[in-house]
C-alpha cells in the first residue's frame, strides 16, 4: 500500500495495515481531541489509497454527522456523503435519538367503536331493515329562475371523485413507513440508534430488547448495508452506554457487558477502533464513584485487550505527540 501524505508517516504502518480482527484503542484527555486520529483511520479505510472494496463504519455518541462530514473534508479530504452514495461508508448516531421516544403511531382514520354483545341482534335489525327499505327517487330539478320561460337547463354531467388522502387504501399507502432492506443502497448512509422508525429491529441474539441490543442490531444493519469488502469499524465514546447503565435498567440486561459486546463485534469486522476518555486511568482509585470505577475498568480491560494502544497529549512546548504502545 502507497503511502498517503494525509498520515503522518510514523503512524502509516499502525493505520493502514490493521491485522485481521484487530482491535486499536485511543485514549486522550480534557486537553487533547482525538478526532483527527479517528479522521485518519477513516482516510486509511477510506482513500483512494486503500483496497477498492474496503469500507468504513463510524459510531459516535458525541458528535453528530455534520460535524464529521466537515472533519473528514478538512482534515482528511474525504467526501463521505459520496462514499455513502457507493456503499462503502455508514454513520450511526449514537446522539441524536438515543434516549427520545419512538414517535407516536398515527390514529386511525376512523376508529369503530366494538358493539356490545347485548345490542348486536338489535343492531342487525336496524342494518336489514335500512337494506330492505325501498330507494327513494331524486325529485325533479326544479327550473332556474335566472333561465328565460320554456328553457331548460342541459344534464348535468357527473363528475367522477377524485380519492382523497382521507381514504382507507391511499391514507395506508402515504402513513406505513417502507420495509428496510439491508441489501439496498442507502444512498443517506445515516442510521440513528434508539429510533424505531428508522430503523428495523430484528431478533437478538443477545437477550431482551435493551438499548445495547439496539446498538448491535443498528451495526448488524448498517454493516448489512455496506458492499462487499473488509470493514474498518470506529466506535466514537461507547462508554456513554456502560455510564447509562448504571442508572437505568433499559440499556443493558445485567447478563450482558459491553466489553463482551465489543469483542462479538471485533470478531465481525476487519479492524475495530474504539476511541474512549484516559482521564479516568490515573484518577486515585478511593476518589472514583461507581460510574468512574466501572469505566476505568472498561478502559484497562480494552487496554489489555487491544493489539495498539494511541494516547495524543500536547507536550510542554504545546506540540502535540502520540504515545504508542503495542
Amino acid at each position: 500500500m502507497s503511502a498517503n501524505p494525509r498520515i503522518p508517516p510514523l503512524l502509516q504502518p499502525y493505520i493502514q495495515s490493521l491485522p485481521q480482527h484487530s482491535l486499536t484503542l485511543i485514549t486522550y484527555t480534557l486537553s487533547t481531541t482525538a478526532n483527527w486520529l479517528t479522521v485518519r483511520y477513516l482516510v486509511g479505510a477510506l482513500s483512494t489509497d486503500a483496497p477498492p472494496d474496503a469500507n468504513a463504519v463510524l459510531v459516535s455518541f458525541l458528535r453528530d454527522h455534520d460535524f464529521w462530514k466537515a472533519e473528514a473534508r478538512r482534515a482528511g479530504g474525504l467526501d463521505l456523503t459520496q462514499l455513502a452514495k457507493q456503499t462503502r461508508f455508514a454513520f450511526i448516531d449514537g446522539l441524536t435519538h438515543l434516549f427520545l421516544p419512538p414517535p407516536p403511531s398515527p390514529p386511525p382514520e376512523n376508529p369503530i367503536a366494538p358493539v356490545p354483545s347485548s345490542h348486536r341482534g338489535s343492531q342487525s335489525a336496524v342494518v336489514l331493515a335500512a337494506l330492505s327499505a325501498p330507494t327513494r327517487q331524486p325529485a325533479p330539478p326544479e327550473s332556474s329562475p335566472f333561465l328565460p320561460p320554456g328553457a331548460s337547463e342541459s344534464p348535468r354531467t357527473p363528475v367522477p371523485r377524485q380519492p382523497r388522502p382521507s381514504d382507507r387504501g391511499v391514507f395506508l399507502r402515504q402513513t406505513l413507513p417502507p420495509k428496510f432492506d439491508p441489501k439496498s443502497a442507502d444512498t443517506s448512509g445515516i442510521f440513528n440508534i434508539g429510533n424505531p422508525s428508522r430503523n428495523t429491529r430484528r431478533p437478538s441474539e443477545l437477550g431482551p430488547d435493551t438499548l445495547l441490543t439496539r446498538f448491535v442490531d443498528t451495526i448488524s444493519a448498517a454493516l448489512d448495508s455496506l458492499a462487499p469488502g473488509p470493514v474498518t469499524l470506529v466506535l466514537d465514546a461507547p462508554d456513554v452506554l456502560l455510564a447509562t447503565a448504571l442508572t437505568d435498567p433499559r440499556v443493558m440486561d445485567k447478563d450482558m457487558s459491553l466489553a463482551g459486546v465489543l469483542q462479538g463485534l471485533r470478531k465481525r469486522v476487519h479492524a475495530l477502533v474504539v476511541v474512549l476518555p484516559g482521564d479516568i486511568v490515573a484518577a486515585g482509585a478511593e476518589t472514583l464513584g461507581a460510574v468512574e470505577a466501572a469505566e476505568r475498568a472498561f478502559v484497562v480491560g480494552l487496554a489489555h485487550a487491544a493489539e495498539t494502544v494511541l494516547s495524543p497529549w500536547i507536550s510542554r512546548d504545546g506540540r502535540y505527540r502520540t504515545d504508542l504502545r503495542e
